[in-house]
């Protein structure tokens, strides 16, 4: 489950995702239970970091997700990039998905210590 956001600059406008809940999921396989790509179609790395997304992200809930991703990330079950110019107002409740193998990941930046997941850093996207 996941929001694909283009990157800011002068050939995209900016965004608005509000009210979303994602709850009830149940993951088998997939390579990410959750993410937030903000960088989504960019030519280059140097071009997100000089035109961040311009988007609003507010009340966005991940609720009661299980099961377990494939083996492609591992252990990383999560990537939740969001590098904007706006806002990113995300949360999580009972979010107990796993890798193949080893403790869940999920890598973050810019998502707030109080979003209710345990982050560690180097998010992409």
């Amino acid at each position: 489950m996941g929001i694909k956001l283009y990157n800011g600059g002068s050939s995209h406008g900016s965004s608005t995702v509000s009210n979303v809940t994602y709850d009830g999921v149940t993951v088998n396989g997939c390579e990410y239970a959750a993410q937030i790509q903000t960088c989504y179609g960019a030519t280059s790395d140097a071009d997100c970091a000089a035109n961040p997304a311009s988007a609003s992200l507010t009340g966005i809930y991940f609720k009661n997700f299980k099961g377990t991703t494939n083996s492609k990330y591992a252990p990383v079950v999560s990537n939740l990039n969001c590098k904007l110019s706006g806002s990113c107002d995300i949360h999580f409740s009972d979010y107990a998905v796993k890798p193949p193998s080893g403790t869940a990941t999920n890598l973050c930046n810019g998502v707030s210590s109080s979003a209710g997941i345990t982050c560690t850093s180097g998010a992409s996207g």
